[in-house]
């Protein structure tokens, strides 16, 4: 297991609503990318000993690990840059959402657990509407 700790705070302005999400374009990107350089320093640092490593090297080139494990290694690394830059993207407001029409008819439903007889009836409430929305975000 190899584990990297970084320190770091950002503020978060959520807005939340269910659509289609996608990269934009724009300045946010190079503000975001600019403010976890940090972050993606020491995720270099941290992969820097396994680039080194002659056993994880492809066994053309003289390396005794199995394919396997190079790429779980390698997985690890990329999954690590990739949650960077889904951060960034959804932090930054780096994204562009466009509304479906379909899920725009969809019925606002509040949840509260004061609304149930029981915790166990606001639990099902509660699982069934995830499935709804998740049908309804398949469907699309």
């Amino acid at each position: 297991m190899v584990l990297s700790s970084v320190a770091h705070s950002a503020e978060i302005r959520h807005a939340g609503s269910i659509g289609r999400a996608a990269w934009a374009s724009g300045p946010q990107w190079g503000i975001g990318l600019r403010a976890v350089v940090p972050i993606l320093e020491q995720l270099a640092f941290d992969i820097r000993p396994f680039l080194r490593c002659s056993a994880l090297k492809p066994k053309a080139h003289g390396g005794s690990a199995q394919r396997k494990t190079q790429r779980i290694i390698l997985d690890a690394a990329a999954w690590s840059r990739e949650v960077i830059y889904v951060i960034i993207g959804h932090t930054m407001g780096a994204t562009s959402a466009a509304r479906n029409p379909r899920l725009s008819q969809s019925k606002v439903v509040e949840l509260r657990p004061s609304a149930y007889g029981t915790f166990a009836g606001f639990q099902d409430a509660v699982h069934a509407r995830t499935e709804h929305e998740q049908r309804q975000a398949v469907d699309t």
